[in-house]
């Protein structure tokens, strides 16, 4: 008996395997010519000039603000969980008394 049948699948398997490869050796080049285009909105330089820059007071002042934000947002928080202990506190308290 001849192992003919399993070297010409074995040769089937790398033809199949080769143009797997170079299908996706294209389609990695596509991709990369879509993104690397000229016309491709990545492709433009920053222009900082169009942005203003701002002074020690405004960074201050927004800085503030940025601050506020956070204080009130974790009082929140804050208060919600006190709540939240306290009802719990009181559940609990109740189904022990009965």
């Amino acid at each position: 008996m001849s192992s003919a049948g399993h070297v010409i699948d074995a040769m089937k398997r790398q033809q199949k395997n080769r143009e797997m490869q170079r299908y996706a050796r294209d389609k990695y080049r596509s991709k990369l010519e879509k993104l690397y285009s000229s016309n491709s909105e990545s492709n433009q330089v920053f222009d900082d000039k169009k942005f203003r820059t701002l002074t020690q007071e405004q960074k201050y002042s927004i800085k503030q603000e940025v601050k506020t934000e956070v204080r009130q947002e974790w009082i929140k928080s804050l208060g919600k969980s006190v709540v939240l202990i306290f009802a719990l506190v009181v559940l609990v308290w109740v189904l022990l008394k009965m």
